[in-house]
């Protein structure tokens, strides 16, 4: 029999292994976590709207933030907002929403589990578990509302424990204007959980009035999905997957949203569902991929199993209903979407996020309850941390998602930002104009990050706009280069100059349905193009048009290019490179 002293010592271990991988997860991020120079790649479309937080209408009349700013839903919009305003960087702004994001997941796992074990040990294992699962926690890096998924998923979780029925209809309103897909889940899982008290002769009154309060509540949701989904005319509304499916943007491979046609479901779960287990950011040995998710599925059955058998016993094994109602539901809404494909998002975002929750919290619970004694407890731990160990290391590798320095693609936009009006227009090659909103604080003509084709009106005027773009980047001469600009209202052109090399533009290509335009546009003689008549150096006074130039860049002041030709088309053979 174990003493209270000796239980004590072992909640002191668990603590301060939490405490020193908190320490080593930090650490494993490099500086990068609450730099102003680091951020993830999905910012350039996310959280360059907060900008206007000390530049009032910067992007005023701009179709592009309008679409990004729908992205925002209502609190994660004003969160942000207050944030940047406090901190003066919408990058730093958005590290802090990172950081409340995480904490609250990790808060709401750590209850979850210790109101179910009444014990630290498991708890602070699933915490720690939940921050080694680098695939998930790199899904709130940036402080992008995706983040609010794990949230809102682990706060229901903690509720329904609880059997606090009132946070929970609140959380699911709440859910509504912060993560719409992820409180379609909970709702899901709410109804099974009730469906089950339902069955139970001893809880039916009970479960009767709950569903007659969710009954009642359900049209306020409802009327607030709508509110935010819904689009202006201009940007037309949600695509159907029956359109999708025809569209090339999302064709896999060469897409730029490379989803249909939809992996099979075995494919999907072997990729998505088991990534506390097996971290496809790990080099996990082959042997361990074959057997982990039968091991994974067997003990999940085993737990069911003992669950049903010890029911009506003393002591007994218990995984608590809320729990399997959760399983089922993200079973449920997985192959819904997989029908409803956008309209219930994309559905490998059912299984990452909501199964890393799930299993981080249901294996310490049962392997806690499994044990004997205060040993036993401690061993199971320990075989199913060598086990995660085996599967996917210690998690502290990579970058966690903090993949966009702010001189990436080198100081071009920098220049911008201090050189340009706050009402330019800036262009160039797509991807490598994705930086613009964000580093150069200017509107951006088009760019790879922002031409989505979830929305067909938008992507229409996005689509228009990529292929006058890579004419222009690609013109074979300055006149052509000229005409191609005409009527589109830029103010500079950014070439992106490592892709006029010989070897790039032999294998140069881009997203469907525009690659073989760009094969084709990169298929001449690397000397016959338009940016291989820009000077090699600045010289205002001689070349007023090229404004900068660096490594990866050279920008251009269309206006002052165009006057330029005007009045020296005879001895522009002059300027050339090198």
């Amino acid at each position: 029999m174990i003493n209270n002293k000796t239980k004590q010592q072992f909640n002191y271990f668990y603590i301060l292994l939490s405490i020193a991988y908190c320490y080593f997860f930090i650490v494993s991020l490099n500086g990068r976590w609450f730099s102003p120079e680091w951020t993830s790649d999905d910012a350039v479309q996310q959280t360059y709207p907060f900008h206007e937080v000390f530049i009032p209408k910067l992007f005023e009349n701009d179709l592009i933030t309008e679409v990004m700013k729908g992205y925002l839903p209502p609190i994660h919009y004003w969160l942000t907002y207050f944030l940047t305003y406090l901190t003066e960087s919408p990058i730093i702004a958005g590290h802090w929403v990172m950081f409340i994001q995480l904490s609250l997941t990790l808060f709401f796992i750590l209850l979850t589990v210790k109101n179910i074990c009444h014990a630290w040990p498991p708890a602070l294992f699933a915490f720690c578990w939940f921050l080694h699962t680098r695939t998930a926690v790199q899904r709130l890096t940036g402080g992008f509302p995706r983040g609010w998924s794990a949230v809102v998923l682990s706060a229901f979780l903690y509720f329904a424990i609880k059997k606090n029925h009132t946070a929970i209809l609140l959380l699911i309103g709440f859910g509504c204007i912060m993560h719409p897909p992820s409180t379609f889940l909970i709702g899901v899982t709410y109804s099974i959980w009730l469906l089950f008290l339902l069955l139970q002769k001893d809880t039916r009154k009970t479960a009767i009035s709950l569903m007659v309060k969710l009954a009642l509540v359900s049209p306020i949701y409802i009327f607030i999905l709508l509110y935010i989904i819904k689009k202006p005319d201009e940007i037309g509304q949600m695509v159907s997957y029956k359109d999708a499916i025809n569209m090339p943007a999302f064709t896999n491979p060469g897409g730029r949203f490379p989803f249909l046609p939809l992996p099979s479901i075995t494919w999907e779960f072997h990729q998505f569902a088991y990534n506390a287990f097996v971290n496809r950011l790990y080099s996990t040995p082959e042997w361990f991929k074959s057997i982990a998710w039968i091991l994974i599925l067997s003990a999940l059955f085993i737990f069911g199993l003992l669950g049903f058998k010890t029911k009506n016993q003393s002591n007994k094994f218990h995984i608590p209903i809320q729990l399997w109602s959760y399983l089922l539901a993200i079973i449920f809404v997985y192959l819904a979407s997989r029908q409803l494909l956008f309209y219930l998002y994309v559905p490998d975002r059912h299984l990452l996020l909501p199964l890393t929750v799930f299993m981080v919290t249901i294996f310490p619970v049962a392997l806690w309850q499994l044990a004997k004694n205060e040993i036993q407890k401690f061993l199971y731990l320990g075989f199913l941390a060598v086990f995660i160990y085996i599967g996917s290391g210690t998690g502290l590798y990579g970058d966690a998602n903090f993949n966009y320095h702010i001189y990436r693609k080198g100081k071009a936009f920098e220049w911008l930002s201090k050189n340009t009006s706050l009402d330019a227009v800036i262009a160039g090659h797509p991807t490598h104009v994705d930086p613009v909103p964000l580093f150069a604080k200017r509107k951006v003509y088009v760019s790879s990050e922002v031409a989505h084709p979830f929305y067909p009106k938008y992507y229409k005027e996005m689509e228009r706009r990529l292929e006058v773009s890579l004419k222009a980047h690609y013109a074979k001469n300055i006149q052509e280069f000229l005409d191609i600009l005409e009527n589109e209202k830029i103010d500079y052109f950014v070439f992106s100059r490592y892709r006029f090399y010989s070897d790039k533009l032999a294998t140069e290509t881009y997203y469907l349905p525009l690659k073989s335009l760009v094969e084709e546009l990169t298929s001449r003689n690397h000397e016959d193009y338009a940016y291989k008549r820009i000077p090699k150096k600045v010289n205002i006074e001689k070349f007023p048009f090229l404004v900068f130039r660096d490594d990866q860049s050279a920008v251009v002041n269309v206006k002052l290019l165009r006057e330029f030709y005007k009045n020296n088309k005879n001895e522009y053979d002059w300027i050339k490179n090198e």
